[in-house]
């Protein structure tokens, strides 16, 4: 980050508010928005009497779409849709749900994305229409340099600050997905300490389209060899249960990582699979609490459950041992499904994995 350019914006910044403060006594409403605000650095100073309305509750669903709008102002074009791609139409509104859906402010209402929306019914095709529109550099290095491991982005636990001014030119990555849109309100309690949140994703595009970018910035690639090398091979290896493959995959990911940002600790393997496997589209969750610890990931398919135990040292049976041990599995045994535990050994000085074994149980 650049401290000239950065004092430039601000003093930038500090002289448009001071016009507008000045200018007070013209000004009936004034509706500011924007990416983030900052503090500790007088940018305010000038301007010091604005009310805050980001969690304003009557506010929640202002910007955006509601599901309820979508399906009264838009149904035409959904139908539209429908007709030509020749799915039912509660199946596109299925999809179109998942896809741009999801942007919350208090946790319980959710709004769609009305840039993605709008380019979806225009286009009749499935992309990542806001995504596109920017790309989240400044994030992916965060994460990258080790501020956030990314399997944590599923689900994070926050308090108000996390809405609150940022301090430049330390940045907090967690304000920075949050308010960019990347991360959103999931959930909202109150305690004594004061509002509590959980975030995370909001929606499939924001998802995939974040995933693929993070490891194309920790492989030096691009988001279309992406797509193309890893993620349709990692689907496809999970469509046919094909173990060695994907860790034949993944050995090749963690080979093109440069050696001058790869780290030797175990969360760095782990966020590297992790990344990896969300591109397959299954389920994946990891750091699971259990009775007796936490699993490192689990993984669900329409046949297995895979339960995967990761080591920088020791050995796969190790690895094995503790998933038995601990009862890993057990959460998973309801499903009806395969239980495949995984154990898998890196190796931190070759940068790749030195062993892998699999044990099927019911």
């Amino acid at each position: 980050m650049d401290p000239l350019r950065l004092e430039a914006n601000r003093q930038t910044l500090k002289n448009f508010y001071s016009i507008l403060k000045s200018a007070d006594s013209d000004l009936h409403f004034a509706l500011l928005t924007g990416v983030s605000k900052f503090g500790k650095v007088s940018i305010f100073s000038d301007l010091n009497n604005l009310l805050d309305l980001t969690l304003d509750e009557s506010l929640a669903a202002l910007f955006g779409y509601t599901q309820a709008e979508v399906e009264h102002y838009f149904a035409p074009q959904l139908a539209q849709v429908a007709q030509k791609l020749g799915w039912p139409l509660a199946r596109v509104r299925q999809v179109v749900q998942r896809w741009y859906n999801g942007y919350s402010w208090d946790g319980e209402q959710t709004l769609y994305n009305p840039f993605s929306l709008l380019s979806f019914l225009q286009t009749g095709e499935l992309g990542n229409f806001w995504f596109e529109t920017g790309t989240p550099t400044l994030l992916t290095n965060l994460l990258k340099n080790g501020q956030l491991p990314p399997f944590q982005l599923e689900k994070l636990e926050a308090d108000e600050q996390v809405f609150s001014a940022s301090e430049l030119p330390r940045l907090d990555v967690v304000s920075l997905l949050l308010q960019t849109g990347y991360l959103t309100v999931k959930a909202r309690t109150r305690t004594e300490f004061g509002r509590q949140y959980t975030l995370g994703y909001p929606n499939y595009e924001v998802k995939e389209s974040f995933l693929k970018y993070l490891l194309a910035d920790y492989t030096e690639t691009t988001v279309g060899l992406v797509e193309v090398n890893i993620a349709n091979r990692v689907r496809q290896a999970f469509q046919q249960n094909d173990l060695p493959g994907f860790f034949q995959l993944l050995d090749t990911v963690l080979a093109s990582v440069p050696y001058q940002i790869f780290k030797t600790e175990e969360a760095y393997f782990h966020s590297l699979t992790h990344v990896v496997l969300q591109l397959s589209g299954v389920v994946v969750f990891s750091e699971v609490a259990t009775r007796h610890g936490r699993m490192d990931l689990a993984l669900e398919t329409s046949r297995f459950v895979y339960v995967l135990e990761f080591k920088v040292r020791g050995t796969a049976a190790e690895a094995l041992a503790q998933i038995e041990a601990l009862g890993y599995a057990d959460r998973f045994r309801a499903t009806g499904k395969t239980l495949r535990l995984v154990g898998v050994v890196f190796d931190p000085a070759t940068k790749a994995i030195a062993e892998w074994q699999v044990v099927d149980k019911g």
